[in-house]
């Protein structure tokens, strides 16, 4: 099993304005790696799968082991936002992949410290808060491409942006 920890986290704003979260994590080889995400796909993870916005570490586990996600780890028609019947499979058939992933890769650092005065890495996106009208709003532009659409049609998702 791969094993990183999590050794600091910090703010980049992208070419284009986009803020970012940057967490930096070193692996059992003593190799850095960083993964850098627009700061309101926390936001956009809690709306989408209905987790609440304040469960930061479950937040945090399913974008920080997304990127591992292989096409082993997905079912041969995977559920989807824009696929799943409801929410509630598309939530089950996303944690069910990001487990898999877990079972090959393990992050630590993610869990806040139980001992308050040992450094949390993640400390500034732990405290960071969306407005609940924000999480809203993306649950209306979640629902709207998943379900107002037949299931001939295309679902249109907001664009993913990058760093």
């Amino acid at each position: 099993m791969d094993i990183y920890t999590i050794t600091e986290t910090y703010e980049v704003t992208s070419a284009n304005g986009v803020p970012h979260w940057v967490v930096v994590m070193t692996a059992t080889d003593g190799s850095r790696h960083q993964h850098a995400f627009p700061k309101d796909t926390v936001t956009w993870r809690a709306a989408e799968y209905g987790i609440n916005v304040d469960d930061t570490e479950t937040l945090l586990d399913v974008i920080l082991h997304e990127p591992y996600i292989t096409p082993a780890d997905v079912q041969a028609e995977p559920l989807t936002l824009t696929t799943a019947k409801s929410k509630n499979d598309a939530k089950a058939a996303h944690l069910a992949r990001i487990a898999a992933v877990k079972k090959r890769r393990r992050i630590d650092g993610i869990k806040a410290p139980a001992d308050r005065g040992k450094p949390d890495p993640l400390a500034a996106i732990r405290v960071h808060r969306n407005a609940p009208e924000r999480v809203a709003e993306i649950m209306d532009d979640v629902a709207g491409a998943s379900h107002a659409h037949g299931p001939d049609s295309s679902p249109r998702l907001p664009p993913a942006r990058s760093v």
